[in-house]
């Protein structure tokens, strides 16, 4: 990969950015970015010193590989300016959430395309990114992606009907922790903890955990025996969780979001 062009620079598409250059898989000038709000492209320029586009058509010229970071209200009004300039010397990548591998192929006909899932860890460099190819891709390309995305965390590869199980998991998964965060945090401060002292506690227990999890390769519930002690706190806790049905209320509301992500690309797929 000798350039790398990005549509949107956003909070994703900035971090992505972020990651290529701090890991020197490319130099800020061999990266071009379209981004329609002024004083975000100028930010952009100014801080990590990429190229700024004014179009669509001269970004496919110069750059042979695509990644498209935009909101999917606008991924139909990008696509269709795109696809007269785009061909199969073009690998388009999208993390543009709802839209599948088969809509991108019909927006885009005749580009190399590939669907990736990040999540927001990805913005210092802890995300976990998983990616679907089109029909039309190679193995090089299959690199390409790998090399991108491991710029800012850890990467896998699906199959593109899995995606929305991907993300209603890893794509929204942060924002289950944050919102249990913020519930433990809450508690804290009710039992006596200033709110300081309890948001700290908490964020290095989850980071704790976290690292646990990955790095032992346990199964959790082994690491939570490990914790739970015989007619302890950690059990009266767990009972409590348990008579609240913790385990029923997260299958249904990961399997809201993955109904949801299926909805977003049907309605993609029937424009």
């Amino acid at each position: 990969m000798e350039r790398l062009g990005v549509i949107g620079g956003g909070m994703m598409g900035s971090a992505i950015i972020q990651g290529v250059l701090h890991n020197g898989l490319l130099q800020p000038e061999q990266i071009g970015v379209v981004e329609i709000n002024p004083e975000r492209a100028e930010i952009l320029r100014r801080t990590l010193g990429v190229y700024l586009y004014h179009s669509l058509k001269e970004l496919a010229e110069d750059n042979p590989v695509l990644l498209i970071a935009v909101k999917p209200q606008t991924m139909e009004k990008v696509c269709h300016q795109l696809a007269p300039m785009i061909g199969p010397d073009h690998l388009v990548l999208s993390i543009v959430a709802g839209v599948t591998v088969a809509s991108l192929e019909r927006l885009l006909p005749g580009a190399r395309v590939v669907r990736v899932m990040p999540n927001t860890p990805a913005r210092l460099n802890r995300g976990i990114s998983a990616y679907a190819t089109g029909g039309g891709a190679i193995e090089e390309d299959c690199q390409i992606v790998e090399a991108i995305f491991r710029a800012v965390g850890k990467v896998v590869r699906v199959a593109d009907e899995q995606m929305d199980a991907v993300t209603a998991t890893s794509g929204s998964g942060p924002a289950y922790v944050f919102r249990f965060a913020e519930a433990m945090i809450d508690a804290g401060v009710m039992l006596g903890l200033s709110r300081d002292q309890s948001r700290l506690l908490v964020a290095e227990t989850l980071v704790g955990a976290a690292e646990m999890l990955s790095q032992t390769g346990s199964e959790p519930a082994l690491l939570r025996h490990e914790v739970t002690s015989p007619g302890g706190t950690t059990a009266a806790a767990l009972y409590e969780l348990e008579k609240g049905a913790l385990t029923g209320i997260v299958i249904q509301a990961m399997e809201a979001a993955a109904k949801r992500s299926s909805q977003l690309g049907a309605l993609m797929e029937k424009k």
